[in-house]
């Protein structure tokens, strides 16, 4: 009698066993296999002067345009490919003139899905070169006047291109924060021209201001170079007016912040 007791519950347990394996390759079975959907391509398209070039970037690739397509690509689902149009020196009219007059560019443009723009400061240089320390406030208005006029000149340009894509104007900054604090209207100006900028961006369509001016300018973090003068850590050495590596990757970092807030502008939804 034992014995069949025993012989009873032994064929119970393998019943049992037996359905719970079944039971399991089933649910394997029928468990769908999540698949990596592919990386979507952006474009990405830079229209500047020195700072869109990267003057000041030891690896010479290109600045915050090459660390930016990175950081996107590491923390998106993307590929970016990218253009860079920035060249050292151009004021906010030369820039006008290379959009308007190369077709290169514009096609690049009409195809781009994310545009940057970097514009003003060689404007601002082009005032203080003429006036050094005898800058007046008089001069920065004159500049200022011209300067708005160009700046609402560019983003219509670009739109006549793209009247989608989201564009990413940055400030300017001002490389003699540490340096020059004689230079009485400089900060003001700085201020004054980013201040229009911001509001241009806000008055045109997906248009986003990203402000860099205060990272750059006058950090709290300072250095002291072999000499004991303070210096500023985030600015190339050999002109104390472009942004190093460090200088970049704080570009970068902001950019890439005033992005994500907008990605729904340039990122595909699953």
């Amino acid at each position: 009698m034992k014995k069949k007791i025993a012989l009873g519950i032994i064929g119970l347990l393998m019943v049992v066993g037996i359905g719970f394996i079944v039971n399991d390759y089933v649910n394997q079975q029928s468990t769908p296999i999540e698949k990596k959907s592919k990386p979507q391509k952006l474009k990405l398209v830079a229209i500047g002067d020195s700072l869109t070039y990267g003057v000041g970037d030891s690896t010479k690739k290109g600045g915050y345009v090459t660390l930016v397509s990175k950081k996107l690509e590491e923390h998106k689902n993307v590929n970016v490919s990218s253009e860079n149009y920035g060249i050292s020196g151009e004021t906010s009219t030369q820039i006008i003139k290379r959009i308007e007059n190369k077709s290169k560019i514009q096609s690049d443009l009409k195809n781009a899905d994310i545009i940057t723009v970097t514009v003003g400061g060689n404007d601002l240089m082009h005032i203080l070169s003429k006036k050094g320390l005898k800058l007046k406030k008089q001069d920065v208005t004159s500049g200022t006047v011209k300067f708005e006029n160009n700046l609402n000149t560019l983003i219509t340009d670009i739109r006549k291109n793209n009247n989608h894509a989201p564009i990413y104007l940055i400030s300017i900054y001002n490389p003699f924060g540490v340096y020059l604090k004689d230079i009485k209207y400089m900060t003001t100006a700085v201020k004054n021209w980013n201040e229009y900028s911001k509001q241009t961006a806000s008055e045109n369509y997906n248009v986003h201001f990203v402000n860099i001016d205060k990272l750059l300018s006058d950090p709290k973090k300072k250095t002291k170079d072999k000499n004991g003068d303070v210096e500023n850590p985030y600015l190339f050495t050999e002109d104390h007016f472009h942004p190093n590596d460090k200088g970049y990757k704080l570009i970068t970092d902001e950019l890439y912040k005033v992005m994500i807030k907008s990605e729904d502008s340039w990122l595909e939804t699953e």
